[in-house]
């Protein structure tokens, strides 16, 4: 997947709640312990900075800007959601356009959502709201991704990609699952079929390999590691090598979602009220975000 300036949060970020994202040395997290806003922290500092006080979800940082999903419900009492985006001190403030759905990636200057009034079809606008445009007719649902100008998606049981303008859609396997990443050539998933142990399979749908033996969830790649959450041994945080080796426990907490931030893995303790905390990506350093 590509980096940089014009991309945002990765996609096992986004997969996972994206409360948390990373530009240079400064990591930008929704805070679970003070009503879901929004601070920024120096990587290796012991405390945030609160610097946008709206409810936030799903965050991702693309050049200067820092972008979140606001909760809001409008006069007629109607909930909805709309993507917000400020500076990264939380100037400057202002909505980039109403979406339908949790999910968003942002890639090469367009925001990628789902409209769930329009039968979860998918639809792109311009970081600054003009030019919005629906995608392809596909009932894509929540569960997608945008990555090298490709479309990666579950529809029902299929698992498929395609591009924007929906040609060269193909099946790629009868994967029946809730989460999944794609990184590098691989598409890594938790494979509901299997007791929800972890699979991978290559991008053109081939090579396809399981990985552990183990009931897992909220499954996160970054680097050479995959980060998932152990359900049979009471949600501890693990890690395996992507090739299936050196599985490693990180944690002892009853775990819920985790984003891979830098140095950092930030995730919610479902036993002290879903409050935040954070651990070094090699099980180091546990603490509670404040």
């Amino acid at each position: 997947m590509k980096k940089g300036n014009q991309t945002g949060n990765s996609v096992g970020n986004i997969m996972n709640c994206g409360f948390a994202a990373m530009s240079g040395d400064t990591i930008f997290y929704i805070n679970a312990n003070d009503g879901n806003k929004i601070y920024r922290i120096r990587k290796d500092e012991p405390k945030g900075e609160l610097i946008n006080s709206d409810y936030a979800r799903c965050l991702n940082v693309v050049g200067d800007m820092v972008y979140y999903f606001k909760y809001l419900a409008n006069s007629d009492g109607i909930q909805e959601y709309s993507i917000y985006k400020m500076r990264f001190d939380g100037s400057d403030c202002q909505k980039a356009c109403t979406a339908g759905s949790l999910s968003y990636f942002i890639d090469d200057g367009w925001i990628y959502y789902t409209d769930y009034f329009d039968n979860q079809k998918l639809y792109r606008v311009r970081t600054d709201g003009t030019e919005s445009e629906r995608v392809v007719d596909d009932n894509i649902g929540t569960l997608f991704c945008v990555v090298w100008n490709l479309i990666f998606y579950r529809n029902n049981t299929e698992f498929c990609k395609m591009k924007f303008d929906g040609t060269e859609r193909i099946v790629l396997d009868w994967i029946d699952t809730w989460n999944f990443v794609v990184n590098d050539d691989w598409i890594y998933y938790n494979n509901l079929k299997d007791f929800s142990t972890l699979y991978k399979i290559k991008t053109d749908g081939t090579l396809k390999q399981k990985l552990n033996d183990h009931e897992s969830e909220s499954m996160n790649v970054s680097g050479d590691w995959i980060y998932y959450i152990r359900v049979d041994e009471e949600n501890h945080l693990y890690r395996i090598k992507t090739d299936g080796t050196n599985n490693q426990k990180l944690n002892d907490d009853d775990t819920f979602g985790h984003n891979v931030v830098g140095p950092w893995i930030y995730y919610l303790k479902k036993d002290d009220d879903f409050s935040l905390y954070r651990i070094r990506t090699d099980g180091m350093d546990r603490q509670k975000v404040e």
